[in-house]
């Protein structure tokens, strides 16, 4: 086992990190989609309450178990480094009939997602056995279906879930993360084959060490546009490093290296509020005037060059996006993405070049965290100059270009933590809201169909706007429309209506009606002396010895007037009612309605807790909000500034039309730099015809 060897194992492990750690977000979205379909499928309701608790404790374990298996990928390949050519067969035993069914399903879906990519999956672990000099099975090595999928059981294992749950786990993993698999391996693959390592058995590379030979110089091996591209794609996103291979070589007759020459003495400051930015092309020209020189005399590609710089410097300065921050951060990356474009021409070419990935990183964060006036003083702030200021000494080596976007999205990843952990509060506080309103709403609806316009005894209105109402808001908010608890208790205000209108009511069943009735106020600990009043009340009206009212029935007064007689038998006509409800009543909203299609709907949808949108209330007044999340039960959109303070709640319907009007823009930072670009070369083309 060599160095090399090691740092390319090292490679493919950050890459399945990578791959490991992207994947489980959709996993958890599907698992919960397959749990919750198990759920509305159960034959009753204890294995409904099962399914669910499933739901709650995989939505509680599910980054414990990703971090799982991170572990199991670091494991296996440092396994892979230190074993030698022989290995021990594992013991074998014996299983129950869940964990057969379970073996033979994840065997049919790995074997399902081996087969679209069987050929380069076979390459690939040629490549990694001439690593090791030991034989691999697709068990062994990470980037397999069989690997995940194994693990993964073995992790959800140890939860204690039920079979069907856990199956219904390793099918979302199987539909979500072994459609992505086939790209990364193909990724690895031509990761190990610019490195130059051959599959075993391979001819063509004696007298090198096995199976691994590394091109030293930057235009000693030429490869495909698109497989240079995906090499370039796998180590920038994997934060691959690697000491043992070389940094590209910068020739010195190339036309940039006179420009890199030159640049070192040129320097960009943020321009003043106001004031446009002076240009590249401009402030070189002095630097050549200095020295007693033209632009004339520079290559035409180095003004091509500049004058693609300054225009795609130009266009992201126009941009909706520009803070100060942000502002302040382009200004000093002019003169360092001009030498790097110069030194190494697969900046401006490839997308996933990682001085372009740190750069659109260092947007997204600016732009995203960086709102404050002291912003200067803010660490992000502070990490991003830093790496835009190292992006001139890197220039063209792209392990450390790779090493500054590793550590900027490692500092940028905490900070957004952070943010979420902000926002928690505000969305915990939303979320219970929300739940109260509907509360409030779906109660004061329930009791206005039973009672309005209808009389009843003064009694029953009393024990229901302070008594009842409480237990009917309890059962719907603690456990759900759908609950036994919130059935019983609508059960028992029929009953209780019900027997209000009997001329002689049967007493047995009034007596148990009335102990049932209190049972359910002591259970939500509603005060005793009160309880006893309602209660005495409802008697006094249903009683057997109860003594006529002394106003006659004909007569039917407001509410007010009865209060004002105190008697509780006195028929009133009831209009509405003052529900004595826990949390504040929201006010009522006018019944919503537009015409809003699929697509109008999608647009609302497709926002993710992270996106800003700027809200246009009116002409001179703007207002940018982060989505900090959507709440249940009316899906609620909860908009905050960047330290989690909510700012403005949006139902989806509201939101759909917003979009739709254009009072609400949804502003995509996430490809800034790429648009600029694209903007700035169509820009060079038009100009020079």
């Amino acid at each position: 086992m060599t160095v090399r060897c090691q740092a390319a194992l090292r490679m493919l492990r950050e890459r399945a990190r990578q791959f490991m750690a992207s994947g489980m977000a959709a996993c958890v979205a599907c698992a919960n989609d397959n749990l919750f379909e198990l759920t509305t499928a159960a034959p009753d309701a204890d294995a409904q309450t099962r399914y669910l608790d499933a739901m709650r404790l995989w939505h509680g374990a599910r980054r414990g178990v990703a971090d799982a298996l991170l572990g199991c990928v670091d494991s296996a390949f440092t396994a892979l480094g230190e074993r030698s050519a022989g290995a021990s067969d594992a013991a074998q035993g014996l299983v129950s009939d869940e964990e057969l069914e379970e073996i033979i399903a994840i065997d049919s879906m790995a074997a399902a997602a081996t087969e679209p990519m069987r050929e380069v999956l076979g390459r690939l672990l040629g490549r990694v056995e001439a690593l090791c000099g030991a034989t691999l099975t697709p068990r062994e090595f990470p980037l397999t279906p069989h690997f995940m999928l194994t693990h993964l059981a073995r992790e959800i294992g140890r939860l204690g879930l039920a079979p069907q749950a856990r199956l219904a786990i390793l099918r979302a993993c199987h539909e979500t993360q072994s459609r992505t698999l086939p790209g990364v391996v193909a990724q690895a693959d031509a990761l190990l084959d610019e490195l130059g390592v051959t599959p075993r058995g391979a001819a063509g590379h004696s007298g090198m060490e096995p199976g691994l030979a590394v091109s030293r110089t930057w235009v000693s091996r030429r490869v495909p546009a698109a497989e240079s591209a995906a090499v370039v794609g796998a180590s920038a996103a994997s934060g691959v490093v690697s000491s043992e291979v070389a940094a590209p070589e910068i020739d010195g007759a190339a036309p940039g290296a006179e420009l890199c020459a030159l640049l070192d003495g040129v320097c960009g400051s943020a321009p003043t509020p106001g004031s446009r930015r002076v240009s590249i092309g401009t402030r070189l020209e002095g630097a050549l005037l200095r020295k007693g020189r033209s632009v004339a005399e520079l290559d035409p590609e180095v003004v091509h060059l500049v004058q693609l710089v300054d225009a795609l410097f130009d266009e992201m300065a126009s941009g909706t996006w520009i803070t100060a921050a942000l502002g302040e951060l382009l200004a000093a990356a002019e003169v360092p993405v001009l030498a790097l474009a110069s030194a190494d021409p697969t900046f401006l070419a490839k997308p996933l070049h990682p001085a372009r990935r740190l750069l659109q990183e260092i947007i997204v964060a600016a732009t995203d965290f960086l709102h404050m006036e002291d912003y200067a003083d803010q660490e992000l702030f502070r990490c991003a100059d830093a790496a835009i200021r190292r992006l001139t000494e890197a220039r063209a080596d792209t392990s450390r270009l790779a090493m500054l976007l590793i550590e900027f999205v490692a500092r940028a990843d905490r900070e957004r933590e952070r943010a979420e952990l902000r926002a928690e509060p505000a969305l915990r506080a939303a979320s219970v809201q929300e739940r109260t309103d509907a509360a409030h709403a779906r109660v004061a609806r329930l009791l206005d169909s039973h009672l309005k316009g209808r009389r009843y005894p003064l009694a029953l209105i009393d024990m229901l706007e302070h008594g009842w109402c409480r237990v009917l808001f309890d059962a719907w908010f603690t456990y759900g429309e759908q609950s036994s608890q919130w059935r019983g208790a609508v059960h028992l205000l029929d009953q209780l209506v019900g027997v209000m209108g009997d001329a002689e009511p049967d007493q047995e069943l009034v007596t148990r009606l009335l102990e049932t009735v209190a049972a359910r106020l002591d259970a939500i600990a509603f005060d005793r002396f009160e309880a006893r009043c309602l209660l005495d009340g409802l008697r006094l009206c249903l009683g057997g010895d109860a003594q006529p009212s002394p106003v006659p029935p004909s007569l039917v007064l407001t509410l007010a007037e009865a209060r004002e007689l105190n008697d509780p038998r006195l028929l009133v006509t009831v209009d509405g009612l003052q529900l004595a409800l826990p949390g504040d009543m929201a006010p009522v909203a006018n019944d919503f309605s537009a015409d809003l299609d699929e697509i109008d709907l999608g647009r609302a949808d497709a926002l993710r807790p992270g996106v800003w949108v700027e809200f246009r209330d009116a002409e001179a007044h703007r207002c940018r909000a982060r989505l900090l999340g959507v709440v249940q039960p009316a899906d609620t959109h909860v908009f905050g500034d960047p330290d989690g303070t909510v700012v403005r709640q949006l139902p989806r319907l509201r939101l759909a039309l917003a979009l739709r009007e254009g009072s609400a823009i949804a502003l995509d930072n996430a490809h800034f730099f790429d648009r600029a670009l694209a903007q700035a070369r169509s820009r060079i083309a038009v100009d020079c015809g």
